[in-house]
């Protein structure tokens, strides 16, 4: 039974307007897929696969598969077709057994790791669903209270990470809004969904700076900021002048005007930020279209002067 509110037409606009924003397929994976879908599965494959792995399928991705494409287009290097699925699942699902994977789940240091089972019952209750590169798959869960969730995996389970999205459409349509409004797209869902305004709300009830900086660095992925985002901006620094590490903050300063950057960094200096202000001088090098003779003449000697007050790996 296919879902009457699936919202196929949405999905197929947006699809449009990311192809149409990235005709030449520079985004990471997008010259795999192309932006296009593989033709939809069957029902008649798709309950074959369910047989197989013996659990159906969760109905948002089992619709995706009818009605959108039996993989193609997708975060990363895209979605896997159910022939690709069945290539690289080689464990059993356990349908009788809840996920060992759950939303919250630490893993331990490599060497505390005596309590991980082993690869397979590690997965059970899982199917891969994409390729994000090397040894790193976004996975499904089939099974179990989050069925329906997407997960992130490194092989060796070096790396584990649930998107915030409670199923895969949203996280599928996130993706799609994001290419098609020119975001910056990083490690995909990773950061936070929301606009420009919702994230600065976001950010005014936000208590730890584990928060703050989440929040923060989720706004990255706007191309264009606007005149209240600069205002804000040179607003929130100054909670930032007596921090260890600021180079967020000289991001967006810069790119909102670079004076703003050089007037926060020596705001910082006279507060005695040293080890702070080497990391900025380096990166103000490496990331800003300045003049690098300038900055070191502006900021050399002063430096030098100060290093007996700087920790060793400043140095």
């Amino acid at each position: 039974m296919v879902s009457k509110e699936f919202p196929l037409e949405e999905l197929r606009q947006l699809l449009k307007k990311a192809q149409n924003l990235d005709v030449n397929c520079k985004r990471f994976g997008a010259n795999v897929h192309n932006y296009q879908w593989n033709p939809p599965a069957s029902i008649k494959e798709i309950e074959a696969f369910e047989q197989e792995i013996g659990v159906k399928l969760p109905e948002e991705y089992r619709d995706f598969l009818l009605l959108a494409g039996d993989g193609g287009a997708g975060p990363f290097y895209g979605l896997f077709s159910l022939k690709e699925i069945r290539g690289w699942l080689d464990w059993e699902i356990q349908p009788q057994k809840n996920p060992w994977l759950y939303p919250g789940l630490t893993i331990p240091e490599e060497e505390e790791q005596d309590g991980i089972p082993e690869w397979e019952e590690c997965r059970r209750g899982c199917i891969p669903i994409g390729s994000q590169g090397d040894s790193y798959f976004t996975y499904l869960l089939v099974t179990g209270p989050n069925r329906g969730q997407v997960v992130y995996i490194e092989d060796d389970l070096l790396y584990l990470f649930f998107p915030r999205e409670q199923g895969f459409l949203a996280w599928y349509t996130r993706w799609l809004r994001e290419v098609a409004g020119g975001y910056y797209i990083f490690w995909f869902a990773t950061n936070l969904d929301g606009g420009e305004e919702e994230l600065r709300q976001q950010y005014a009830k936000a208590v730890t700076k584990e928060e703050k900086a989440l929040i923060l660095s989720s706004m990255k992925k706007f191309p264009c900021l606007s005149k209240e985002f600069g205002a804000w901006i040179v607003t929130i620094a100054q909670e930032y002048v007596k921090e260890p590490d600021a180079r967020l903050i000289l991001q967006f300063l810069q790119k909102v005007n670079p004076q703003y950057k050089d007037v926060f960094m020596e705001q910082r200096w006279e507060s005695g930020m040293y080890d702070g202000i080497i990391s900025e001088v380096f990166q103000s090098i490496r990331l800003f279209p300045e003049n690098e003779n300038a900055i070191l003449e502006h900021w050399g000697e002063r430096i030098l002067k100060v290093l007996p007050q700087v920790s060793q790996k400043h140095w």
